[in-house]
């Protein structure tokens, strides 16, 4: 099976392919690009695994089309970023298993460690301590592959990380899919800027 996390002017769905699919859709849609899709059944999201506060999701159906198109202008134009970003001392108050879009500067980055999991599965862990401008810092660890380069004292995006606790909290990512180096947001440039003068 795989995910899709698609976005129009009007808010983010989470759309899912099994088994075929994944040769004739999955790996033909590329991110930032534009598509109208067709072909899916609409149901209730599982919460479980939902990275959007959208109460539904859409399962892609054998026949489904996804056709790329140009990207509608005007009211209809879509977001090139989708993000609701949590202040790193908020996070403090959340409940484990939440999720949550964070902005933040990464102050150091651990090399990637291999290990065994528990279930006898050889992975890959990275662990970053990042903060912000609300004067805290959180330990995130990314597990599985990551080609987004991460570099000490520069910008980072997570999409729907989810919030854990190990000792106090913290912040658990899967591979590259909830992570954007450099993200060309306005608060980013904010964040920037005050990590430059103040939070260094």
């Amino acid at each position: 099976m795989f995910n899709l996390d698609v976005a129009d002017h009007s808010g983010e769905i989470r759309v899912t392919g099994f088994n075929e699919l994944l040769d004739s859709v999955f790996n033909t849609v590329h991110v930032g690009r534009c598509y109208l899709i067709s072909g899916g059944t609409l149901k209730s999201a599982n919460r479980q695994y939902a990275t959007n506060s959208h109460a539904y999701e859409i399962t892609l159906n054998r026949g489904c089309e996804i056709v790329e198109c140009e990207e509608p202008l005007g009211e209809a134009s879509i977001p090139k970023h989708n993000f609701k970003f949590t202040k790193i001392a908020a996070i403090e108050q959340m409940a484990d298993d939440q999720k949550v879009d964070l902005l933040a500067i990464i102050q150091q980055a651990e090399e990637a460690v291999n290990f065994t999991s528990k279930a006898g599965k050889e992975m890959t862990k990275r662990v970053l301590h990042l903060a912000d401008d609300s004067g805290k810092t959180i330990e995130t660890t990314i597990f599985g592959d990551c080609s987004t380069p991460l570099a000490a004292n520069s910008l980072i995006a997570l999409k729907a990380a989810k919030v854990g606790s190990w000792n106090t909290k913290s912040l658990t990512v899967w591979g590259d899919s909830g992570i954007m180096a450099h993200p060309d947001v306005p608060e980013g440039h904010e964040l920037m800027g005050w990590w430059t003068n103040i939070g260094m």
